[in-house]
C-alpha cells in the first residue's frame, strides 16, 4: 500500500468511527463495514471480472472491511454469493456487473416503453459501487488509470448516459470524508459520456 492510499484509508476508518452527522446524506444509517475479505478473495473477483480493480480499492476492501460503509447507501461488497443473500438481497460489485454486463440487449429491453430509447449493452469495467436508491447508482470506472473516475447512473434520466461524478475515486472518497454532498449532482450541466460496449 503507497502511503498515499494509507493517508486516505486512515481519513476513512476516522470518518467512519465518527458516525453519521447531522448534515450527513443518509444520516439515519449507521454505517459499519463488514469483516475484511483476504487477498485471496480479490484475486478471485478480478478473475470473476476479467480485469483489475483499482489498487485503492482493493486496499480498503483488505484493510477496511468488505463495504457497507460510505456515501448512500455504503460501498456494495465485493462478491456475495447468492446462496448467502438474505431477504433485502445484498448486492456486490461482482455479481452486479456479471449480470449488467452480461445481459443480452433483448433482455436489457424487455420492459421498454413504447417509444423508449433502447438500452445499450453495460460497457466493460465499469462497476456499481455504491447504491443511491430509486436506481441511482455511482460506479467506478476501473479501466481508467491513473485516476479512475467516478460515474453517476441515474436511469432517471436515462438508459445509456454516464455523467461524470467525481474525477477521480480518491477524490470522491476525500469528499464524503469532508461531509460534501454527493448526492447532489446538477445532472443537466455535467459531463456526459456513452460508452460502447466491448466484449
Amino acid at each position: 500500500m503507497d502511503d498515499q492510499n494509507k493517508r486516505l484509508i486512515e481519513r476513512l476508518l476516522e470518518r467512519i468511527e465518527q458516525g453519521p452527522k447531522p448534515e450527513d446524506e443518509y444520516r439515519s444509517r449507521k454505517r459499519r463495514p463488514y469483516p475484511p475479505v483476504l487477498a485471496a478473495d480479490i484475486e478471485r473477483a478480478e478473475e470473476a471480472l476479467g480485469f483489475y480493480l483499482p489498487p485503492l480499492l482493493k486496499d480498503i476492501y483488505q484493510t477496511i472491511g468488505d463495504g457497507g460503509f460510505g456515501p448512500g447507501y455504503g460501498l456494495l461488497r465485493l462478491n456475495v454469493p447468492r446462496s448467502t443473500w438474505s431477504n433485502e438481497q445484498e448486492d456486490s460489485i461482482v455479481l452486479d456487473y456479471q449480470e449488467l454486463h452480461n445481459a443480452t440487449a433483448a433482455q436489457l429491453n424487455e420492459q421498454l416503453p413504447v417509444g423508449g430509447t433502447p438500452q445499450n449493452r453495460w460497457p466493460t469495467g465499469i462497476v456499481i459501487i455504491n447504491d443511491w436508491g430509486c436506481n441511482i447508482f455511482s460506479c467506478l470506472d476501473c479501466l481508467s488509470e491513473p485516476d479512475y473516475p467516478i460515474l453517476r447512473r441515474d436511469y432517471n434520466r436515462g438508459y445509456n448516459e454516464f455523467c461524470v461524478e467525481s474525477p477521480s475515486f480518491a477524490q470522491w472518497l476525500e469528499a464524503w470524508i469532508d461531509n460534501i454532498a454527493l448526492f447532489d449532482l446538477d445532472w443537466e450541466n455535467a459531463q456526459k459520456m456513452v460508452f460502447p460496449f466491448r466484449p
